[in-house]
């Protein structure tokens, strides 16, 4: 006589199966990272390094100083630096062109807003980021005083999921001397987890 499962063993197995599927599937759905975060925090780190490479080299910038060309001339285009900035990253397309000073950033350190306003230039990496100059305009130091030394910055703008889709972009301001000033969006996600739901 040969041995087999019955009907109602393989019953009760597919129940079983069901129920622990009904369990796991919600935690392994939650568990997958969001990729738009994992975007905003790989382009983060990808803004930071290509700005310190473009302080540091002397191809870019005059002693640490980016608004001076390597050969001492004096430049406040954001042209010029978007260029650089598409040197020194891995692009998929650069459409780079000049913008207006913008004075009313100045007062409130928002980098946001501007942000959502047309993108004149922009360069598309290989990621598919897109990054933008917004402005030329006025620095200020932490304590939002004024400082000679710190006399020009760029609004620079990056989306991680394309341009006027979902996410709004982020929003930066860059200081001559390299330093990264992040807009309230930027410092906000900066601190969310990769996991859905977190």
């Amino acid at each position: 006589m040969k041995k087999a499962f019955t009907l109602a063993e393989l019953l009760i197995v597919l129940v079983v199966l069901g129920i622990l599927a009904a369990v796991l599937m919600p935690v392994a759905f939650q568990s997958a990272p969001d990729e738009n975060v994992l975007k905003f925090k790989k382009a983060n780190n990808t803004l930071g390094a290509a700005v310190h490479q473009l302080v540091s080299s002397e191809q870019y910038s005059l002693n640490g100083n980016l608004r001076f060309k390597a050969d001492g001339t004096e430049h406040a285009n954001a042209k010029f630096f978007c260029e650089s900035f598409a040197d020194v990253i891995s692009t998929k397309s650069v459409n780079c062109s000049d913008t207006t000073s913008s004075p009313s950033i100045e007062a409130s350190g928002d980098f946001d807003t501007p942000c959502k306003n047309k993108q004149l230039s922009q360069i598309v990496a290989s990621d598919n980021v897109t990054y933008w100059v917004y402005a030329t305009g006025t620095a200020f130091d932490d304590n939002k005083n004024t400082n000679n030394f710190y006399d020009k910055y760029k609004v620079f703008c990056f989306d991680v999921d394309g341009i006027n889709k979902g996410e709004a972009p982020f929003g930066y301001g860059i200081r001559i001397d390299g330093k990264v000033i992040p807009g309230a969006r930027a410092k906000e996600w900066a601190l969310k987890s990769v996991q859905k739901g977190s």
